[in-house]
């Protein structure tokens, strides 16, 4: 979605489902006219990973992560940008 949050704001989604579930969104906000911009994010991410021996699967686990962070940079052209942030996350996994 363009223009949310003010001129130059792009609102950007993720979503895949399956044997991988994920889901992310960020929100790149241009700060004024400069080519400076902050982009705040959200993700979960819940899978499946089997641990094997040889060819025998000997336990499943469920992963669950989510998180958020902060990120901000410059658009160093039309399609680069310089980028710098903090993530924090949870992770758990299960049998």
């Amino acid at each position: 979605m363009l223009d949310v949050g003010g001129r130059g704001g792009e609102l950007r989604s993720d979503v895949v489902l399956g044997g991988t579930n994920f889901l992310s969104t960020e929100l790149y906000q241009p700060l004024g006219s400069s080519r400076f911009f902050i982009a705040p994010r959200a993700f979960f991410l819940k899978q499946a990973r089997g641990n094997f021996v040889g060819n025998h699967e000997i336990a499943e686990y469920h992963d669950r992560r989510m998180g958020a962070g902060l990120d901000i940079g410059f658009a160093s052209g039309r399609r680069s940008e310089i980028r710098v942030g903090y993530e924090y996350s949870t992770a758990r996994s299960r049998p």
